[in-house]
């Protein structure tokens, strides 16, 4: 029997080591136990991080203190956007959802999934940016499609033109 388990156990960390997510698994005092590469890779990493404690490689995260017990409580721990400061002090976004390990005791620990979302919340404060300069422009603004037809306008362009936006929207801007 013990040959079968150290071969799951091997099995297991292979798994977690070459899951293209960012993966890692804590004891119940958050030492590390298992990474993938793309966790490695994700919050800057080596390999020789297993049986470190995470707050002893980002003294500065609390992000996860208290999840174990968070989770045994009953709380949904997921978390959409959390602002993580890497140690050179960039800024990381991430989305980050924690799962309990059972043990016979209580809780043996937790396995995290992250997702690097700092390229999408960065596109979406674009977006925002762009829609708040064609929303306040003093100039009117048209937006048309590859065909010419239009798809949106601002209240400066109805001011201006004295079109309403539901009159312009789909015509072609020669109106």
């Amino acid at each position: 029997m013990k040959p079968r388990l150290n071969e799951s156990r091997e099995v297991f960390h292979l798994f977690i080591e070459h899951a293209p997510a960012a993966i890692a698994m804590f004891d119940r005092d958050m030492r590390y136990v298992a990474a993938s590469h793309r966790w490695l890779h994700d919050f800057g990493l080596n390999a020789d991080v297993i049986g470190r404690s995470h707050y002893m490689c980002f003294p500065r995260s609390r992000s996860l203190e208290g999840a174990a017990s968070a989770r045994a409580g009953g709380e949904d721990l997921y978390c959409e956007e959390d602002r993580f400061v890497r140690p050179d002090f960039s800024i990381q976004w991430l989305r980050w959802d924690p799962s309990l390990r059972a043990a016979d005791a209580g809780i043996g620990g937790i396995v995290i999934f992250t997702e690097d979302i700092t390229q999408q919340k960065k596109d979406k404060e674009n977006l925002q940016l762009a829609a708040s300069v064609f929303t306040n422009a003093r100039e009117g603004i048209v937006i048309c499609d590859p065909h010419g037809a239009i798809l949106d306008v601002n209240e400066t362009f109805t001011r201006i033109t004295g079109y309403s936006r539901a009159e312009v929207l789909g015509r072609n801007p020669r109106i």
